[in-house]
């Protein structure tokens, strides 16, 4: 049984969604994703948290710092137990401080030694695009205000 035979979107051999259309022999032929696993268990006093690989874990609660820290702690456990795997740990609103403070009381738990401090960021090339736009707008700030005095001061002669 056919529907409609259509290339994929994108190169993405686990995900059917990618197909515009595909029939069920397709469908059928496809490689199964590896199960998912879970990685971490956290219990604290602000509830339980199971963390399963292939996924997205949100770390929610009344208490926004909580949030910094618990976050900070399921991750750097994870990253320790599985240096393989790649974690991410996204953060919306810690600051630097918190964060700093969330990842060294996590490391710290964890029996991990002192991070030595690395003030050199090294620049993506969107960052320093970024760098190049920002000197290019602030000189075209210049120009255009110097632009807007002179004819000022042409106005006023």
């Amino acid at each position: 049984m056919t529907f409609m035979k259509q290339k994929p979107l994108k190169s993405y051999p686990n995900k059917p969604h990618a197909y515009r259309a595909i029939s069920l022999e397709q469908l059928m032929g496809l490689t199964r994703p590896p199960e998912k696993v879970p990685l971490y268990h956290y219990k604290g006093t602000k509830g339980e948290i199971e963390v399963m690989s292939r996924g997205l874990t949100m770390v929610l609660s009344r208490e926004v710092n909580a949030n910094v820290r618990i976050a900070a702690d399921i991750a750097v456990t994870i990253a320790k137990r599985n240096p393989d795997r790649p974690v991410w740990y996204v953060n919306t609103f810690a600051g630097i401080e918190l964060m700093q403070e969330a990842m060294d009381e996590a490391r710290k738990n964890l029996g991990l030694p002192e991070i030595q401090p690395d003030p050199d960021l090294p620049l993506t090339p969107s960052l320093s695009r970024r760098g190049n736009l920002e000197r290019t707008l602030s000189s075209q700030r210049r120009g255009n205000l110097e632009k807007a005095l002179s004819l000022q001061r042409r106005g006023n002669q």
